[in-house]
Parts: C-alpha cells; structure tokens; sequence
C-alpha cells in the first residue's frame, strides 16, 4: 500500500484488502520488530562471508563460517534469509555461466543491502539503518 500511496487512495487500498485505514497508518509508523533488525544486521554479515568467499559459500558453509565467529545463530535461519535472494534473484534468471550467476548475485547483494528499502526498516536500506550511509535511489 505504501508503494501504490501516489497513485490510489489508501482509503480505497484498505478495503480492497480488508484492512482497515487506520491500522495501515499504525503499521507504517511502527518500529521495526526486534527480529527484523536482527535479520537484516544478520543478512549483512552473511553478505560479507559470501563475498569474502569470492561468492563460492551457500547457506551450509555461511551457517558453518558464523558458528566460528561465535554466532548463535541456526542453519535454518540462515537458509530461511538466503532464500529470499534465491526467489528475488536466482530463480528468475537464466544464467549463461557460473561467473555469470556470481556476479549477478553480487550485485544483487549490493542492491538489497544499499538500494532496497526494507518495510521493517522503516523503508530503509540495511545500509542506511545500521551504517548510518546516505540513501541511495532504488534501481
């Protein structure tokens, strides 16, 4: 609804939805969830290992490289992150070569860490909420 706020009346969004107005409004002003932020301080570090890896580190090896560091954190939560790059990047695209996918998911991890506005951030990049870095246009 946020996105389409320009566009259509929220009053009219609401009830296609079945929401009321006054919910959305306390919604988009609520912080975000202790998980959310967590999540995405979480989606970074996991971003950092993949690429200090020379992007090769899936979900198993990430999981294994954060339990070194001395994260308790589970391998399920780690894939369950990792997915949401596999259905917005992955699954979408028909690589030519592996050093084609390689660097489409760098990019797309700069993209999701720098440009993408996250709603339980506040519609900020990870970037921006956690470094405190200026927000940079959406692609």
């Amino acid at each position: 609804m946020t996105t389409n706020q320009a566009v259509f009346p929220v009053q009219m969004m609401a009830k296609l939805m079945g929401v009321s107005r006054s919910g959305f409004y306390v919604w988009s002003r609520r912080a975000p969830s202790d998980r959310a932020v967590a999540d995405a301080a979480l989606t970074e570090r996991t971003a950092k290992i993949h690429g200090a890896s020379k992007e090769t580190y899936g979900a198993p090896r990430i999981h294994a490289e954060l339990a070194d560091e001395g994260a308790n954190v589970g391998r399920k939560r780690v894939e369950r992150l990792w997915k949401s790059i596999k259905y917005e990047e992955v699954y979408l695209r028909a690589y030519e070569t592996v050093s084609h996918a390689r660097t489409s998911i760098g990019r797309y991890l700069n993209f999701y860490n720098a440009r993408r506005p996250h709603s339980s951030l506040g519609r900020k990049t990870p970037d921006h909420a956690y470094f405190k870095q200026p927000l940079l246009a959406a692609a």
